[in-house]
């Protein structure tokens, strides 16, 4: 025997839900160009930062230069020097020693970020002057 088929009831379409699809995709529209822009500017303010950080040190060392300069100009006396590089300033002395070195110390800082430098002048086969022992180090404001 041949069945029949029920007919089906057809389902009316409606935008039930639509809405609240539509809500839940703006939202995270919305959190994802949160994220992106925060991610941004923390990514813009690094970089700033390390730049700041590149000028004090190129400052620092550029005093560094200038006061060995000096110091081999005027040796056994004690100098003190500031200056400024593009947008850093820096600041150092020239120390002699008894044993007749030269120790410089000079401290560049760019827009709150600050380097020190400190290298050793000594005589080179008693013709010039040879720069030895640099190095830097970071210091945090306080």
């Amino acid at each position: 025997m041949n069945r029949i088929p029920k007919p089906t009831r057809r389902r009316k379409l409606t935008e039930a839900g639509s809405v609240a699809l539509a809500t839940m995709l703006i939202m995270l529209m919305m959190g994802m160009t949160a994220v992106m822009v925060d991610r941004s500017l923390s990514d813009t303010r690094r970089s700033r930062e390390g730049q700041d950080r590149a000028a004090a040190l190129n400052a620092a060392d550029y005093g560094v230069t200038k006061l060995a300069a000096l110091a081999a100009l005027q040796p056994g006396q004690r100098l003190e020097e500031r200056g400024t590089l593009t947008d850093a300033d820096w600041a150092g002395s020239a120390e002699p020693a008894k044993d007749g070195t030269i120790s410089v110390i000079v401290s560049g800082t760019s827009h709150g970020k600050r380097r020190v430098v400190a290298a050793t002048l000594s005589r080179s086969d008693g013709t010039g002057w040879l720069v030895s022992g640099w190095h830097e180090t970071t210091v945090t404001p306080g």
